[in-house]
Parts: C-alpha cells; structure tokens; sequence
C-alpha cells in the first residue's frame, strides 16, 4: 500500500501538471486582461475560493461528528487550490471562458502566499498543526504549476495550431488519469471502506461540496456564466497538495482513499449542476431563436 500511495501521488502530480500546461495553452490576451476591467469581481472571487471554501471546510467538520480521517480529507481538500480544476468541456456551454482561466492563473500564483496561512488555520482548529513548510509549498507550486504555466502560455502564443489540437486532448488524459488514479486507490483501501465509507463521511463531503457551489454560485452575481464558472472554481479542488499534506502529518494509506473520495464526491456534486446550468442556459436561447426565425419568415 506504501507504493500504492507514493505511486498515486506521483500521478496526481503529473496530472495536475498536465492540466494546468494544456489549459495554459489555451490563454488569450483576453484572458490576461480580463480583471482589469472588474476588479470587483476578482475580489469577491478569491474570497469565495480562499476563504469562504475553506469556511465551509470548518463548519462541516465541526458541526459533524465524522471520524478523524474525513476531517483530515475535508480540511486537506479544502485548502488543496493549486489552481482550481475546472472541467472546461461542460463549462463551454454555460461559463465564462475568459472568466475562467484568467481566474485560474491568479489563482495559481497566489496559492504560494495562502495555502501555508489556511493549513496554520485549519491545524490550529482541528488541534493538530499542520506541517507544510511554507517554502516547501512555494516550491511545489513553482515546479507543477507556475513552471508549465508559463510554458503553456509560450507554447500557446508561438504554436497556436499545435496548442489548439492538443490542449484539449491533454487535459482530457490528465483528467482521466486522476479518475483512475482514485479509483485505484478506492479499490485497494476496500478493507477500510467500513471505516471510510459511512453515511456520515459521504454526508459530510456532499456538504462541504454544496456549500462551496452555492457560495460560488451566489457571489458570482446575476450573469450566469459568471455565477458558473466561481461555483465550479470555489468548488473544485486538485488532491496533489491535500495527499502531500495527509501523507506528512498522517502517514497512512486510508488518508489518500478518503480524499480520493472527497474527489469523486466533488464530481457527482458538480456534474448535475453543470448540467443544470446548460439546459437553463439552452432554454433561454432557444425562445430568443425563435423569435428570430419568425421575424426573418416575415419579412
């Protein structure tokens, strides 16, 4: 099970490495410039994700009477931003695309300074210090996530053929890669499912999925596509740093199945949104087409 867990993590890395170099390929200058013109909206986003996220964490294990290794999932998740992983296939047809990976990049950056403030946060009200070395975070992030996205960006602006045929295929295979790799996990930790798997763990998760969608969601404002895209984002978290962070503090395989469930919980949360919002979205405009075919049958 050892090899088990350090074969996983080495593939969550990967795959977040991946992800976050194919959705860099992807960055306009629209992108880049897109909070200059709403800083507002920057604001209450990164207050969503790094703060209100991460309350709800609390809320949820303190509220709950959870065993201790759904808390140490639910509280490594919650401060697992290294950025957020944002489904972009589904978010195409009801978010904000410019929104999205603009969000995603500054949110990269300050990962560095915020991550080692809410694991202080969180190990002083779970009474159990965390010990993630703030340089060894701001190293981490520096390799597998501001490295490939600055050389997602390059490649995206000097090969935009080749950037536009594979981001997307890459992201997709980083993703799946992640799936599996929980599954995996999930498989091999069956002897502890009686330990992990209770009504009350799953509870837990779905709420602490919820509220972080619902917070998202109702920061985001009236645009949808806006109110979209920080409800996936406040919602959404990459368990590379949450293993990390279990693995030095609770060096135990069950820790990594419990947040592997946490992953798989955040996707059955997530998907029938996505959807939700697409349909709503698909319903709006398909009267306004209408009206259109109408008017140009008249004339």
């Amino acid at each position: 099970m050892e090899l088990l867990s350090e074969t996983v993590g080495l593939v969550l890395t990967v795959t977040l490495a991946l992800t976050v170099f194919a959705n860099a390929m992807q960055v306009e200058k629209e992108d880049l410039l897109f909070f200059t013109q709403d800083k507002r909206l920057l604001l209450i986003s990164l207050l969503s994700i790094f703060v209100l996220a991460p309350t709800v964490a609390i809320a949820v294990i303190e509220w709950m009477d959870i065993p201790l290794v759904a808390r140490v999932a639910i509280m490594t998740m919650s401060i697992s931003i290294i950025p957020p992983l944002l489904p972009w296939k589904q978010l195409e047809r009801s978010g904000n695309r410019h929104y999205g990976i603009g969000l995603t990049l500054i949110v990269a950056v300050l990962t560095v300074a915020f991550v080692p403030l809410q694991a202080d946060l969180l190990g002083r009200v779970s009474h159990h210090p965390y010990g993630v070395p703030a340089w060894d975070i701001a190293q981490y992030v520096l390799v597998v996530v501001l490295v490939p996205t600055a050389l997602g960006i390059w490649i995206g602006s000097q090969f935009k053929d080749f950037a536009d045929r594979t981001a997307m295929p890459l992201a997709r295979f980083a993703g799946l890669g992640m799936l599996v790799a929980s599954l995996l996990v999930l498989l091999f930790a069956v002897r502890d499912f009686p330990h992990i798997l209770t009504v009350r763990t799953v509870l837990a998760m779905v709420l602490f999925n919820l509220g972080a969608l619902g917070i998202g969601h109702l920061l985001g404002g009236p645009q949808r596509d806006r109110a979209v895209v920080l409800a996936v984002s406040s919602a959404s978290r990459h368990p590379a740093l949450a293993v990390s962070v279990a693995a030095v503090n609770y060096p135990s395989e069950k820790y990594t199945a419990a947040i592997m469930l946490c992953v798989i919980v955040n996707m059955l949360v997530t998907a029938p949104y996505l959807r939700w919002q697409a349909d709503r979205r698909d319903a709006h405009f398909e009267p306004a087409a209408e009206a259109v075919n109408v008017t140009s049958t008249d004339e």
